[in-house]
C-alpha cells in the first residue's frame, strides 16, 4: 500500500516510536509530584522543552506543550479574547476550522477576513491596510494550506505585525517537519502537532513569543509553569521530539515527484490548485474533469493508494471547503477536488506508479459510465 495523505497525519516514525516506549517505561510517574521518582520524569520534560526550543532558536519557557494545534489555536483565541480590549480579529479566508470556529466563537462579528487570491494567497497590501485602518487585536494566517500546500507570506505578515504592535498568530501545522523552521520564532503565538511530522497524535505545542508570556492555555492544577494545566503526556512529548529532530535534519524533498504527477494529472484533465504559487513539495490539490471525487478515492485504495480529498477535517460535509471557497471553486467543482500528499521519502517511482493508477481508474470510470447497471453503484 503507498500512502498520499500525509498531510492528514503522517504514520509513526520508527524512532519516534521507540522513544515512546522507552519513556513510557522510565518516567511513567507524575512529572508533578514530589517524589525522586517523579523528579527524573520532570527532568526528563524539561530536556524535551529545551530540545524543541533548540530547534527554533527561543528560551525553553517558550514553548508549551500541548494536546495538538487545535488545542494550542483555541488557547489562542480564548486567552486573547478573554482581555481584550479591541475586539477585533483578523485571520486569512483559508484558515483551518480549529483557527476559523475559536475566532467567531470568542469574536463574533467582529472577525475581519483576509482574501485570498485564485492561487490561494494573501496578499500583504491587504494585510497592511488592514493593520493600519482596523488595527485588530489579532492576525492569523497559517504557514502553508493544509489543503493546497500553497505557501503563506507569514514571515513578512509576522513583520508588518510586529510593527503594527499587533499580536500574530501562525498555524504552523503543515510547515512543521516540512520546511525550515527559521523565522517562526518571530511569530507571537505558533501552533503545531506531531503526528504531522513522524510523532504520535494526541501532542503538540505552543511557541509563546515574549509579548504573550502571561497567556494561560489552559487552567487548573497549575502545570506547564502555569500556562497550560493539565498533567502532561511526557510519553508523547519525548516521541515528538525524537520525530521532529529525526525529520529537521533531513533535506527538503525535491518537486520532481509532485511536479512530475501534476503534469501528468493535467494530461488526463485535471486542474491544480495554487499551480503557479510556491507550495510544499509533496503536495498536489486538483479538480479532477469528471466523477465525484470518493469514486476516485476508493478505485485508488483498490489499486493500493490512499490519498486524500483535502481537509480530513471536512471529509463527508456538503459543499466546498472555506480554502476552496475562498480561492472562488464552485460546490460543483469541490465534488471532484481531491488532495495528494507524498511522504518526505516517497520517491520518485512511486509518484509515478500513482499518476498510472489514476490513468487506469480514469479508464475503468469512464468504461463504468457505459454501462447502464453500474450507473447508480455506490463506488465504495
Amino acid at each position: 500500500m503507498h500512502y498520499f495523505d500525509y498531510n492528514a497525519t503522517a504514520p509513526l516514525s520508527p524512532k519516534a516510536r521507540e522513544a515512546w516506549l522507552a519513556a513510557q517505561d522510565a518516567f511513567w510517574a507524575n512529572p508533578s509530584s514530589p517524589t525522586r521518582l517523579a523528579a527524573r520524569a520532570r527532568n526528563e520534560l524539561e530536556s524535551c522543552r529545551v530540545r524543541i526550543a533548540e530547534q527554533f532558536g527561543v528560551r525553553p519557557e517558550r514553548i508549551v506543550f500541548t494536546s495538538g494545534a487545535t488545542e494550542g489555536n483555541n488557547a489562542v483565541f480564548t486567552a486573547l479574547a478573554s482581555g481584550s480590549v479591541r475586539s477585533r480579529a483578523a485571520i486569512s479566508a483559508i484558515e483551518h476550522p480549529s483557527v476559523r470556529e475559536p475566532a467567531a466563537r470568542w469574536y463574533g462579528d467582529a472577525v475581519m477576513s483576509i482574501p485570498v487570491n485564485a492561487a490561494g494567497v494573501c496578499d500583504l497590501a491587504d494585510i497592511e491596510r488592514m493593520l493600519s485602518r482596523e488595527r485588530p487585536e489579532i492576525v492569523s494566517i497559517l504557514a502553508a494550506s493544509n489543503e493546497t500546500g500553497v505557501f503563506q507570506p507569514w514571515h513578512e505578515a509576522a513583520e508588518l505585525c510586529h510593527r503594527a504592535g499587533v499580536a500574530y498568530h501562525c498555524d504552523a501545522v503543515q510547515w512543521v517537519g516540512k520546511q525550515p523552521l527559521g523565522g517562526l520564532e518571530k511569530a507571537a503565538l505558533v501552533t503545531a502537532s506531531a503526528h504531522k511530522f513522524g510523532g504520535p497524535k494526541g501532542v503538540g505545542f505552543l511557541l509563546i513569543g515574549e509579548a504573550q508570556s502571561g497567556l494561560k492555555a489552559q487552567v487548573g492544577g497549575g502545570q506547564e509553569h502555569g500556562l497550560r494545566s493539565g498533567t502532561e503526556n511526557l510519553a508523547g512529548i519525548a516521541a515528538m521530539v525524537v520525530a521532529l529532530e529525526e525529520r529537521v535534519s533531513l533535506p527538503i524533498p525535491s518537486n520532481a515527484g509532485r511536479d512530475h504527477f501534476a503534469t501528468a494529472m493535467q494530461a488526463l484533465g485535471a486542474r491544480i490548485l495554487g499551480e503557479a504559487a510556491p507550495r510544499l513539495p509533496n503536495t498536489v490539490a486538483m479538480i479532477m474533469p469528471r466523477f465525484d471525487r470518493m469514486r476516485w478515492i476508493a478505485r485508488l485504495e483498490r489499486l493500493g493508494f490512499v490519498i486524500g480529498s483535502g481537509s480530513a477535517c471536512a471529509t463527508g460535509k456538503e459543499g466546498p471547503s472555506a480554502t476552496l471557497a475562498a480561492m472562488g471553486i464552485s460546490a460543483d467543482e469541490a465534488k471532484r477536488s481531491l488532495r495528494v500528499s507524498g511522504g518526505p521519502d516517497t520517491p520518485l517511482d512511486v509518484w509515478i506508479a500513482l499518476a498510472d493508477a489514476f490513468a487506469a481508474v480514469k479508464n475503468d470510470l469512464e468504461s463504468d459510465e457505459g454501462d447502464e447497471r453500474l450507473v447508480n453503484v455506490i463506488d465504495i
